[in-house]
């Protein structure tokens, strides 16, 4: 199907049928915005609390170095990453302003400078309403990623109390920020929620208030920051996502573990051709020292601060004076660096770097990416655009017509008061009122047509809609699955069907022929007992159609 044309095509019927109401003029320039988004990409938003590393994963993911990543919290709060090469390298970004200059080009220096929270840094932010990179990655091509400002403080709440007391306008300049943050998620059409390890006591209030219009069909878990985790072994990391997952199991489709800044300065080491000299390097430290003297540190001032007299002998002796250690580990995170450092002193170069990528996750996200939001950019943006005609339907249907055929029941009595009128005021004034009410208050009978016509709209959008969120069985059966959760009989039910339709990376059904043929006749017979239900019986189809499916693979 070609969701795009076929929605364009539902807005014209719509379109079509308010050009013989009353409210026509209500809702044409909704309808042709609406038509007008239909030919541009899917916004995926990149949210979560701030300092959670949205920027830092936006950025390993397009390979760029543009989000701003920094030790405060970022100022400039909104970024729109879409397709296409700047005029100027040197300026890569357009600022647009909200007091009324015109969008200009900036440089990289200009947006260091939002970094921060000085009086000057806030006013600057202040006057900004977002900023636009244009950037020639193929995945923009299809949908437009925004980096949202974020939401909530990482610092002490007593600290930012004082704070927020002492400096007014920051108090302002967050909660514009929120709003701004709860503005774009709303309008998204898919979600990537960054958390770190460990949620946010106030993480499911997110979801209820500020994305409560995504679905977890439509939803991805990242949690970052895993190089960070002292110790954190593959079963640490395992156990970490799990709990993750189970608290947002109804918000999100999957939860993936990553470490982008491991991911984004491999592949930067990889395309200058650095990481052959920086395994040299790192090598020239004794191997019975290695472990002493950098693993179990895990100190960055002993390996790149003059400080540390007794470490800077010791460097000095493998061949490692502080230059050179300042060089290695050039701009990258210590835990970044102390991450790679050790896979290359451990491994073979080949080994390591594919040791690092599996470690740092950012290929499985974007394989789960790709194929649940980039592939169907379109069917996400134009299903999106459906609801929200169902939306305008339903309350036609439930609101403005009870409105309206109340206001029928007296219609007749307006004309004749009207036609009353006519022997003691202006016929042609009278005339001109009796066509206004003509026009303004239709018969019952043009009422009952409309909800006829209303219904049959309806149908059609339903129809458009689940074709384009069912394309494919597993995907449907996740959406399906969304709505009707609540009428299986427990969480074990939910949680196999979860699996069986492939919404855990981690997770499969079970191989064993038993086992499935088991499942399939349970969920066979419970498909005859659900007949009078029109989507749970379509769901428990397609479980047992997906078990069949299993056994002849």
């Amino acid at each position: 199907m070609n969701e795009i044309q076929d929605t364009k095509d539902l807005i014209g019927v719509v379109m079509d049928f308010m050009s013989g109401t009353p409210w026509e003029s209500d809702y044409k320039a909704r309808l042709e915005r609406l038509s007008d988004l239909c030919e541009m990409p899917c916004e995926l938003a990149i949210a979560g609390k701030v300092k959670a590393g949205k920027s830092s994963f936006l950025n390993a993911l397009l390979g760029v170095d543009l989000a701003m990543v920094g030790t405060t919290e970022t100022t400039a709060t909104i970024n729109y990453f879409k397709y296409g090469f700047p005029e100027d390298p040197n300026r890569p970004v357009v600022v647009y302003w909200n007091d009324g200059r015109k969008p200009e080009a900036q440089t990289k220096e200009f947006l260091d400078s939002l970094q921060g929270h000085g009086k000057d840094v806030l006013e600057r932010a202040e006057k900004i309403d977002h900023l636009e990179y244009l950037c020639p990655n193929d995945i923009l091509k299809k949908i437009t990623l925004i980096d949202t400002p974020g939401v909530g403080s990482v610092e002490d709440i007593h600290e930012q109390r004082a704070a927020d007391y002492f400096n007014p306008q920051q108090v302002a300049l967050r909660e514009r920020h929120a709003k701004q943050s709860e503005s774009l998620t709303n309008g998204a059409d898919a979600v990537v929620y960054i958390s770190t390890p460990v949620p946010e006591s106030n993480a499911r209030k997110f979801f209820g208030e500020y994305i409560p219009n995504i679905s977890a069909f439509n939803a991805l878990g990242v949690m970052t920051q895993i190089d960070k985790q002292d110790n954190a072994g593959p079963e640490v990391i395992h156990r970490m996502v799990n709990t993750l997952a189970s608290s947002f199991r109804r918000e999100l489709s999957t939860v993936v573990p990553v470490s982008s800044g491991v991911y984004h300065a491999v592949k930067k080491l990889q395309a200058n051709g650095a990481l052959e000299e920086l395994q040299r390097k790192i090598r020239q430290i004794p191997e019975g020292k290695f472990q002493k003297r950098f693993v179990t540190i895990q100190n960055a001032e002993a390996f790149c601060k003059p400080e540390q007299e007794a470490y800077q002998k010791f460097y000095d002796s493998c061949g490692l004076p502080y230059e050179t250690r300042v060089a290695m580990s050039a701009d990258m995170p210590w835990r970044v660096f102390y991450t790679i450092a050790i896979a290359l002193y451990y491994k073979e170069l080949d080994d390591a770097v594919e040791y690092l990528i599996d470690y740092s996750g950012m290929e499985k996200v974007m394989t789960i990416l790709e194929k649940q939001f980039f592939s169907r950019s379109h069917a996400i943006r134009c299903s999106k655009i459906v609801k929200e005609i169902q939306e305008m339907l339903v309350y036609l249907k439930n609101v403005v017509l009870p409105e309206l055929k109340s206001q029928s029941l007296s219609r007749e009595e307006y004309f004749r008061v009207v036609d009353f009128a006519k022997e003691c005021f202006n016929m042609e004034m009278l005339d001109s009122l009796k066509r206004l009410i003509d026009k303004s208050i239709p018969a019952l009978e043009m009422c009952d047509r409309f909800s006829v016509e209303i219904d049959t709209l309806l149908v059609k959008a339903d129809e458009l809609r689940e074709n384009m969120t069912g394309k494919e069985k597993s995907s449907e059966g996740l959406h399906l699955l969304s709505k009707m959760s609540n009428m299986l009989r427990n969480e074990q039910e939910v949680e196999e069907l979860e699996i069986l339709f492939g919404k855990y990376i981690d997770k499969t059904v079970s191989k064993d022929r038993t086992y499935l043929i088991t499942r399939q006749r349970i969920w066979y017979a419970r498909s005859q007992r659900v007949q009078n239900n029109k989507e749970l019986s379509k769901l428990i189809t397609l479980a047992y159609t997906m078990y069949g499916k299993l056994l002849n693979d």
